[in-house]
């Protein structure tokens, strides 16, 4: 995906219990864009979520690539 937007700038949210974590989806797009930028956020899943759920709160990723 990275290589066919190359020329675009690259917007994506990412979750931190995502797969593959932030530190190898930064390396890859780094492969592609000069400038990758970061921005966090916490967050807490709701929906279907109930008290013993683990990994309910999160940080949300927004990352730019240019």
């Amino acid at each position: 995906m990275f290589a066919r937007f190359r020329r675009q700038t690259i917007v994506m949210s990412y979750s931190s219990n995502g797969f593959p974590d932030l530190e190898q989806l930064t390396i890859l797009l780094r492969k592609y864009k000069r400038n990758v930028e970061v921005y966090t956020r916490p967050h807490r899943y709701h929906f279907g979520t109930h008290v013993a759920v683990k990994r309910a709160s999160v940080d949300e990723y927004l990352i730019v690539g240019r």
